[in-house]
């Protein structure tokens, strides 16, 4: 599994030479109807098609990425999906690895194994469970067991399988997002939404210069923007300055899963719980002795409340 693409959704094919659809997976009362026609969908792709999760959920003209998300959530949860991630500077890559079999355990510490030496180790959203078919199985019933396997941030250790099922569970894992694959077109085309953006609202040049001297990636700032636009009362310098500050310091040490509604959400909370003046003395709060956080982003001189 040598030279992956960041962010790429690779299959697994158990089965060589020709493709099939397991009466085993099209008869499985434990997933829905969606999640069998995702997977599916996912499986119909030639085997040199290369797509990322982003991209599927945008696929679909009556699924938005709420409903693909949460049918994703139910395919990793089923263990029909494996997540992987490895941290690179101040984001995430991830990996995504799918079969129309449930993977087993033996199945599941290979690919540990494997993506563990490329930098990567699982991912479970929300310390979910994975429900995983054992691939042994006893005849008498009375020697049916759950087991445990308990996965770590970077390595992994399995008890011996027992027979029905592996219930996979993971201590504490965090991320910044669920998914950032940004090249530079799509930097591009980010900007020019950005630029647009601009034209209609002059005034808030100065917050998105500010969020991009934060090394935002350009969704994230333009979707601050837009929350900034749409919600007025936010526009507060000393206000989004400090919430940055904490979010980013968050992220870089525990992971933040969304970072635009981390930040969103404590900056409605910071204004709503804390009196900020509307009339911030703008030079006085950037000037050098009161800039004492060494990598705090420079702004312009600019009351983004003046109208």
């Amino acid at each position: 599994m040598t030279n992956t693409q960041a962010g790429a959704i690779k299959r697994m094919n158990k089965r060589k030479g020709y493709q099939s659809i397991p009466r085993s997976f099209l008869q499985d009362e434990n997933i829905s109807l969606e999640a069998i026609g995702l997977l599916c969908n996912m499986e119909s792709m030639p085997d040199n098609w290369v797509f990322y999760k982003t991209e599927l959920m945008s696929r679909f003209k009556f699924n938005k990425r709420t409903s693909i998300t949460r049918i994703w959530d139910e395919l990793v949860r089923e263990g029909y999906i494996v997540q992987f991630r490895k941290r690179s500077g101040k984001k995430f890559e991830y990996q995504y690895i799918f079969s129309l079999e449930k993977f087993s355990p033996e199945e599941l510490t290979e690919l540990l194994e494997e993506m563990k030496t490329e930098g990567f180790s699982l991912y479970l959203k929300n310390n979910d469970d994975i429900n995983i078919k054992a691939t042994s199985k006893k005849t008498s019933n009375s020697d049916e067991t759950n087991d445990f396997w308990t996965v770590g941030f970077e390595q992994s250790k399995m008890d011996t399988p027992k027979p029905t099922s592996i219930k996979l569970t993971t201590k504490k894992l965090t991320t910044k997002k669920e998914e950032d694959i940004y090249t530079p077109t799509r930097d591009k085309q980010s900007f020019s939404t950005l630029s647009s953006l601009l034209k209609k609202y002059p005034d808030m040049s100065p917050v998105v210069n500010y969020l991009k001297a934060c090394d935002l990636n350009p969704d994230d700032v333009y979707k601050i923007t837009i929350a900034l636009i749409n919600e007025p009362y936010l526009i507060n310098q000393q206000a989004i300055i400090e919430q940055m500050q904490w979010a980013t310091m968050k992220a870089k040490y525990e992971g933040v899963y969304d970072f635009v509604k981390y930040f969103l959400d404590g900056l409605r909370k910071k204004i709503e719980t804390r009196s900020y003046s509307t009339h911030n003395d703008v030079e006085t709060l950037f000037s050098e002795e009161n800039n004492t956080t060494a990598d705090k982003p420079k702004i312009p001189m600019f009351n983004w409340l003046e109208n």
